[in-house]
């Protein structure tokens, strides 16, 4: 192919059926992409020409990489941080250092390269990169502070790795103009320059989007996007390469202000990144000379070695002296380095400037850079998910995932948390995520069909589902979705009617929360007007009690009482016909208060003892 249109083409649907691939065999993205662009590029098939694209493709990837960058600034928290600001403060610093010398000390060990190449080679390996440690950590889901840590690491350290190396790649090319020190005062100079375009752009850019009448909401996705290649292309323009730092601390001050359209723009910077990571992956694999690669021998495999078992530990160790890190997170912290798209386009760049500058050694530098690239995420990739496994850092099912934020889900998510569960609320209503927000629950504002959100909602790690809508059809809908992503959790409707029989919730894997028909409108309703209580009756007879609950006594009194909660042992669950067989030891019984007195009378009927009542509030 010569045409550059049919190549670009081929490039992003090649990368797109490669990611799909992947998602189907779960493996990550990356280890698809980079076999499938070496088979379609110049030592393979040749399907995929990239010297036909000429200076057209450091275009390409320079945009791509501000859209990825920006992108992984958008999910930066400053709440989440600040908790481990002191050990990504490390890695991005002293840690940065550290790699830095031993990239350096390895090529000049193994490779016997020239000096100025070990360096330029140091600097590279210093970046990990969000394009591939997002994807592995949403697929294997450790630790809070683990993900944070790695991730901020990922999104901060690209823009400073790939300035640092630029400026030593000048200082090199003209070291008969340059010093050190003139070198050191130009990456302060980008640095820095970066830092303030970038703040005062996203600053500026997120006053845009809250100018409702200026900016609509059907054209703040493209306005943003047009608004962050502007400020890319522009820092650059005037100091060589502090885009690449401008438009990461634009993402992450967009992300941290209350834009109105985060959650739509979130979405649709994702679904952009996965398909210019797919396309930029092909391209720059395609690109390669696999002769080079091998050329390098024994010593390539030895400096990857290097980087992995001495370099990265070493790094991490020194990083988290002092810190509350236990061993198993430092050491799966030290495990994940993976490096991405931002070294492999930067090491590009490098290659044609060298030979440009009549330095030897430029396709040999860029054929290690992907060695390490392909080595790291490979091997860390793929051995990721069983060591975390082995080492005790990853997730397991904890919480409760609630769909509607409306009282009575309000009051469900106080008493779980009262007894210590972990509780995420979803809901498009603006009034009930305002109030579960009040409330100090995480609540997240957005459709429950949609994968993203899902996603952000960590469904896949929850011991409960609960779909609890409005709206019947809804609700099994949602838990349908939810059971596209993960089989796990136990899954529980509301409904209103009798139209879903057996079968149709066990499609859903889920049971009727409550054990049968309830009105979640009329309940919260109640809740509002202060026309119930919440008792914690204790369960004398769990034997007595389950019969009444097949009996069907909960359900005589549809309107006046709504039991909620069973307390088993130390776990707490929520009421149904299955949990009813369950050791028991108390219920949570929410009752219209005008029959408060008629059911203590019927309670010892229904193997219920002593009642105790709980505040709403």
């Amino acid at each position: 192919m010569t045409s550059i249109s049919l190549i670009l083409a081929v490039a992003l649907l090649t990368g797109i059926v490669s990611q799909l691939l992947a998602n189907f065999l779960r493996i990550p993205g990356i280890v698809i992409l980079l076999f499938v662009g070496i088979i379609l590029g110049q030592d393979g098939t040749g399907l995929i020409a990239t010297h036909y694209l000429g200076d057209f493709l450091p275009e390409i990837v320079s945009s791509s990489v501000a859209i990825i960058l920006f992108e992984g600034g958008l999910g930066l928290k400053f709440s989440q941080l600040k908790f481990e600001s002191k050990m990504i403060t490390r890695l991005i610093t002293s840690g940065a250092l550290i790699t830095a010398a031993g990239g350096t000390l390895a090529a000049r060990l193994f490779l016997h390269w020239d000096w100025r190449l070990c360096l330029l080679f140091g600097t590279l390996v210093i970046v990990t990169g969000p394009t591939v440690i997002a994807p592995l950590l949403q697929r294997i889901k450790v630790r809070k502070n683990i993900r944070t840590i790695l991730n901020a690491e990922a999104v901060l350290i690209d823009p400073i790795g790939a300035i640092l190396a630029l400026v030593v790649l000048e200082v090199i090319v003209s070291a008969s103009d340059s010093s050190m020190t003139h070198g050191l005062l130009e990456f302060l100079s980008r640095f820095g320059f970066g830092v303030v375009a970038g703040l005062a752009a996203g600053f500026l850019l997120a006053s845009l989007l809250k100018w409702k009448s200026l900016v609509p909401a059907k054209y703040a996705n493209i306005f943003t996007l047009a608004t962050i290649l502007s400020v890319f292309h522009g820092c650059n323009g005037f100091m060589p390469e502090s885009g690449i730092m401008a438009v990461t601390l634009s993402g992450i001050v967009v992300g941290n202000l209350n834009v109105p359209f985060h959650k739509e723009l979130l979405d649709f910077k994702e679904q952009l990144t996965v398909m210019l990571i797919g396309m930029l992956f092909v391209l720059l694999a395609a690109d390669i000379r696999l002769s080079s690669v091998f050329a390098l021998g024994y010593g390539g495999i030895y400096v990857v070695a290097a980087l992995i078992f001495i370099v990265r530990p070493l790094q991490v160790h020194w990083c988290s002296r002092g810190l509350h890190l236990t061993w198993a997170e430092i050491a799966f912290i030290s495990w994940l380095s993976p490096r991405g798209i931002v070294a492999a386009a930067v090491a590009s760049l490098f290659s044609t400037t060298l030979t440009q500058a009549g330095i030897d050694g430029g396709e040999a530098l860029r054929a290690a850079v992907f060695l390490v690239i392909t080595s790291t995420v490979v091997i860390q990739g793929l051995l990721a998910s069983p060591l975390s496994q082995l080492l005790g850092v990853r997730l397991k099912q904890v919480g409760f995932l609630i769909f509607g934020a409306h009282s009575l889900s309000r009051l469900m998510a106080k008493i779980l948390r009262h007894a210590g569960e972990e509780v995420t609320l979803v809901d498009r209503s603006e009034t009930n995520i305002n109030a579960a927000d009040a409330l100090g629950f995480r609540a997240i504002d957005g459709d429950a069909l949609s994968p993203s959100i899902l996603k952000r909602a960590h469904v896949e790690l929850k011991r409960y589902i609960i779909s609890a809508t409005a709206n019947d059809t809804l609700n099994l809908m949602i838990l349908r979705r939810c059971r596209q992503i993960s089989k796990n959790g136990k899954g529980m409707v509301a409904t209103k009617s009798q139209q879903f029989d057996d079968k149709s919730l066990s499609t859903a894997l889920a049971s009727q929360m409550f054990g049968g028909q309830f009105d979640v409108n009329e309940w919260s309703h109640m809740i509002d007007s202060n026309r119930v209580q919440l008792i914690k009756a204790k369960i004398e007879s769990p034997k007595v009690f389950n019969a009444a609950v097949i009996d069907g006594y909960f359900q005589k009194k549809p309107l006046q009482m709504l039991p909620l909660f069973l307390e088993v042992k130390s776990n707490i669950e929520i009421f149904s016909k299955e949990n009813a067989a369950l050791d028991c030891q108390f219920l949570y019984l929410l009752i219209y208060a005008g029959i408060i007195d008629e059911v203590e009378g019927e309670a010892a009927q229904c193997g219920i003892g002593s009642f105790s009542y709980v505040p709403l509030n």
